[in-house]
């Protein structure tokens, strides 16, 4: 029990809270990459949507966009986390806080697993959206060129 104490106040030191809030920066600077991503797959798939769902593996397609909007959506939820996490930390550090601060401790553990869960997710998506995306522009040359052979 001494050493949960010893622990504890260690982890109210102001410097400790400051490198929590810088993790949480970093953590939003992924999330700034991850986004910019996500609308880079979102215009591809504006501009192949049609010949993408021309393919006969609409399964797999379905599973892909589904896989997408859900990444989508963590994305956003993530950064609302983030923002939180950031408020409840400033005042902390300002020793405002009527928080618990075993829970922002937690939150913060979460955080950072969850960001090196979504930019896995994040990589695996692209690398589906960039595939279908190659294909179609394959089909599209394969197609150009029997037209001028013909």
């Amino acid at each position: 029990m001494k050493n949960t104490l010893h622990t504890s106040n260690s982890l109210n030191e102001p410097k400790d809270w400051k490198s929590y809030y810088s993790i949480c920066e970093k953590i939003k600077t992924d999330l700034v990459s991850c986004s910019a991503d996500l609308r880079f797959l979102r215009q591809l798939l504006d501009r192949y949507f049609n010949d993408i769902v021309k393919n006969e593996h609409l399964d797999e397609i379905r599973e892909s966009l589904i896989r997408f909007q859900d990444l989508c959506y963590d994305t956003d939820h993530l950064k609302k986390r983030i923002k939180d996490q950031q408020s409840h930390l400033i005042d902390i550090i300002k020793g405002v806080s009527s928080y618990d601060q075993n829970a922002i401790i937690t939150e913060q553990s979460d955080l950072e697993n969850r960001i090196i869960i979504l930019m896995k997710k994040l990589k695996t998506v692209k690398k589906e959206l960039l595939f279908m995306a190659e294909q179609v522009e394959g089909d599209k040359k394969d197609n150009d060129s029997f037209v001028y052979q013909s």
